[in-house]
């Protein structure tokens, strides 16, 4: 296990499970990161990070502002060489 990342000792119990909530602490000068537990007398709730949703997107806007960029502008550094006889 890696030692940089794994807490020394956590404890909870199993049937208070949404009552609890682990943390990283700041960084400290010690080797160990420390650990902030919340402990609550009701559920802690935990906002999900917002979701794209397929079925509202609007396609015809995305292909028009993505295919201007699926041709790369492409400049030729260096001319053909051509051979004088």
């Amino acid at each position: 296990m890696d030692s940089a990342t794994t807490p020394d000792i956590a404890i909870t119990n199993v049937r208070c499970f949404h009552n609890y909530l682990f943390e990283q602490g700041p960084v400290t000068s010690s080797d160990h990161l420390p650990i902030i537990m919340t402990i609550s007398e009701t559920p802690i709730t935990i906002p999900a990070p917002p979701r794209r949703i397929a079925k509202q997107t609007n396609w015809e806007l995305f292909n028009e502002k993505v295919q201007p960029n699926l041709r790369p502008k492409i400049r030729q550094s260096c001319r053909p060489k051509t051979t004088s006889r």
